[in-house]
């Protein structure tokens, strides 16, 4: 994703990660939403990060972009129980310490 190619596919790539919109009633207002990915403040190095995760049927994703520095992180959970409050707070703590080691 850091060197889409000169094609129409690269073409889309670049189109989906162009921020889009703000949402500051919901969100920091420092994140910006993409077309499929948001896009969120870098605490470590300043820039920004392409984020998007997901969840349905027993099963939670997460991946994170750092196209500057080329690192990709990818986390994939066994467990989705949106009605579990424990369970979607562990989730996020994690995430959390996760991304700043990343």
């Amino acid at each position: 994703m850091a060197n889409p190619p000169d094609a129409p596919l690269g073409d889309a790539m670049r189109l989906c990660q162009n921020p889009t919109f703000q949402d500051p009633k919901n969100l920091d207002s420092r994140i910006w939403i993409c077309l499929g990915w948001v896009e969120i403040p870098d605490p470590v190095s300043g820039g920004t990060l392409l984020f998007h995760d997901g969840g349905t049927g027993g099963f939670n994703t997460l991946i994170v972009i750092d196209k500057t520095n080329k690192k990709v992180l990818t986390l994939f959970f066994n467990s989705f129980d949106e009605a579990s409050d424990t369970e979607s707070e562990t989730r996020l703590a994690f995430q959390k310490e996760l991304l700043d080691l990343f």
